[in-house]
């Protein structure tokens, strides 16, 4: 946050840290992409925020290291690891091209069957596993 307005851009950019599901629902409706710029020092599975993003129709930004690229391959615009211009360049082509944008959109309603699935779940896995 305070790099945000050292560089003047509080008014473009809101860091808004942890929200409660309704506050989480709202941001990501007003928004049309979601960016997961995972590092290659932190690891992580499949981020959360990619499927959330998924489920609610936004396409992801996001590069090799986040795992998304696998399980959510056509809703996401794939960026380098750790190369700021590149997610630049992904939010560019996002608003630049408006059918690859929708056909992003698109995708994100076939992929988010696969989370709604309760035959999926960690619960059904444990029964088929034990």
């Amino acid at each position: 946050q305070e790099a945000c307005k050292n560089r003047s851009l509080e008014h473009s950019v809101r860091i808004r840290g942890r929200l409660n599901r309704p506050e989480l629902l709202a941001v990501y409706t007003q928004g049309h992409a979601v960016i997961v710029p995972t590092r290659s020092d932190f690891c992580e599975g499949l981020p959360m925020v990619a499927i959330e993003a998924v489920l609610l129709g936004r396409p992801v930004i996001t590069s090799s290291l986040s795992n998304a690229l696998d399980v959510l391959g056509s809703a996401i615009v794939e960026a380098q690891p750790e190369n700021i211009e590149s997610y630049v360049q992904a939010i560019r082509k996002l608003v630049a091209n408006k059918p690859f944008y929708d056909a992003a959109r698109a995708a994100c309603a076939p992929l988010s069957a696969q989370f709604l699935d309760g035959k999926q779940g960690l619960a059904a896995v444990l029964d088929d596993t034990l």
